[in-house]
């Protein structure tokens, strides 16, 4: 397999940033990330607005999540497939 193929099929950090979308439709692309998009050991990471809350869909999509860093207005969440 080509080096390009296997970056392209690696899959082992997606980054997320969508500060202000709606939490259903960020819960739906979390749960399409988790079960198609990323490897087991891969990271997710989320840049959001802090009061949309998406620690609580993570944690239950996922089973865990780290806070990475935090303001008044935002969050940096990551979390890792098991």
């Amino acid at each position: 397999m080509s080096l390009k193929k296997q970056i392209l099929c690696s899959r082992y950090l997606i980054l997320f940033n969508y500060a202000n979308i709606h939490l259903l439709f960020a819960s739906l692309i979390f749960s399409l990330v988790n079960a198609k998009n990323i490897k087991k050991g891969g990271e997710l990471w989320v840049v959001a607005n802090r009061h949309l809350a998406y620690h609580i869909k993570l944690k239950k999509i996922f089973n865990n999540y780290e806070q990475i860093a935090s303001n008044k207005k935002f969050v940096i969440l990551k979390v890792v497939k098991r």
